[in-house]
C-alpha cells in the first residue's frame, strides 16, 4: 500500500465530489492498491475494507484521529484523539493481497435452521445505496447474502427468516467481520452520560481530505501566483518545502 500523494488527494476530492461513501472508498483504495482490480476492491468484505483505509489513513495522515462529537443527553461538544492502531487491534487478518479473492461462504445453524451466508461487500453496499430506508435496505442485504436457509430440510425464504435468527446473524457477521462496524465507547464529562456511537472510517477519511485538498489548492494558488509554477510541480514539492515558501510569499 502506498501513501496518497499530495496529487492523488486533489485527483480523488475532484472525482470523488459526487460521488456516494460506498464509490468513495473504493476510489480511495484504487489509489493506494494499485495493485488489486476494481472487481477485487468491491469483493473485499466491509470490514476488509475498513481495515485497508484505516492503514492509508495511518499512512497518509498519521496514526492519531482529532475526532468531534455531541453528546446526546446534554449537547456538550466533545473534542478527543483516537489511536487508530486500537481500532486495527481488533483483527489479525493480513491485508489484502493481489489476485480475485475466493467468495467463502460460511454456515450457522440456530435451533432447527441452518443458514450459509457470506460476508457482505462494498459490491452489496452499493447496491442498497438507493434504498428508501434503513429497513429496505437491510432486507436487501440479507437477502443478497444469505446463500440458502434451510428448516428440517426444507428451503426456507430469507425474507421469512424468524427475527432471533436475524439476530444471530448479524452477531455472526460481527465476529467474523468485526471491523465493519467500530463502536467506540464515550463518557461525557459535563453530565457523566455513557453512550456508543459509530466510527465510520470511509466518512471521517473523507472529511479530512476534503479539508486537506482545499488547502492544498490554496497552497498551489498562492505560490503560483508568486512565481508561476505549474500545479504539478508545487504538488509535487513535500509538504515542508510548500510551507517555507508559503512563509517566504507571506
Amino acid at each position: 500500500m502506498r501513501a496518497l500523494s499530495a496529487s492523488h488527494i486533489l485527483y480523488a476530492w475532484e472525482a470523488g465530489r459526487q460521488k456516494h461513501l460506498v464509490d468513495r472508498a473504493l476510489l480511495l483504495l484504487a489509489l493506494a492498491l494499485p495493485s488489486l482490480s476494481p472487481a477485487a476492491l468491491r469483493s473485499l468484505t466491509v470490514g476488509q475494507r475498513n481495515k485497508e483505509l484505516l492503514l492509508l489513513r495511518q499512512k497518509t495522515l498519521g496514526t492519531q484521529a482529532q475526532c468531534f462529537v455531541q453528546c446526546p443527553h446534554c449537547n456538550e461538544k466533545l473534542e478527543f484523539s483516537l489511536d487508530l492502531q486500537v481500532l486495527l487491534s481488533r483483527t489479525v487478518e493480513p491485508s489484502v493481497q493481489p489476485g480475485e479473492p475466493a467468495e467463502q461462504v460460511h454456515t450457522l445453524r440456530v435451533d432447527d435452521v441452518t443458514l450459509s451466508f457470506r460476508l457482505p461487500t462494498s459490491a452489496d453496499l452499493a447496491s442498497i445505496a438507493s434504498s428508501v430506508d434503513a429497513r429496505e435496505g437491510s432486507h436487501l442485504l440479507i437477502e443478497r447474502c444469505v446463500v440458502q436457509a434451510a428448516q428440517d430440510d426444507q428451503v426456507v425464504a430469507a425474507q421469512d427468516l424468524p427475527g432471533n435468527i436475524l439476530e444471530a446473524l448479524a452477531r455472526s457477521v460481527s465476529e467474523l467481520d468485526p471491523l465493519a462496524e467500530m463502536e467506540l465507547a464515550l463518557d461525557c464529562p459535563a453530565c457523566q452520560h455513557h453512550w456508543t456511537t459509530l466510527f465510520d472510517i470511509v466518512s471521517f477519511f473523507w472529511t479530512e481530505l476534503d479539508v486537506l485538498a482545499k488547502r492544498l489548492l490554496r497552497d498551489v494558488h498562492i505560490i503560483a501566483s508568486a512565481y508561476g509554477w505549474r500545479e504539478s510541480d508545487i504538488l509535487a514539492l513535500s509538504a515542508a518545502r510548500r510551507r517555507y515558501y508559503l512563509e517566504l510569499i507571506q
